[in-house]
C-alpha cells in the first residue's frame, strides 16, 4: 500500500510545472513569452533566410 502513495506522490511533483506560480504576475508572463519570441525570432530569421535560400537555388551553393 505504502508503495501506491509513494507513486502518487512522484506524479503529483511531476506534475507542479503545470501549475503557475500566484506570485508572478499574469502581465510578466506574458511580457517574458513576448521577449523570448522577438528574441529567437532576431536570431533565427538571417539563418532561416540564407537556407531558404540555398534550398530554392538552381546552383550548388555552399560556405566553401
Amino acid at each position: 500500500m505504502m508503495e501506491n502513495d509513494h507513486k502518487l506522490q512522484i506524479t503529483d511533483e511531476f506534475m507542479d510545472w503545470e501549475i503557475r506560480d500566484e506570485g508572478f504576475p499574469l502581465h510578466k508572463h506574458i511580457i517574458a513569452g513576448s521577449m523570448a519570441g522577438i528574441m529567437e525570432h532576431l536570431g533565427m530569421f538571417p539563418v532561416d533566410t540564407v537556407k531558404t535560400h540555398m534550398q530554392a537555388s538552381h546552383r550548388v551553393l555552399g560556405f566553401n
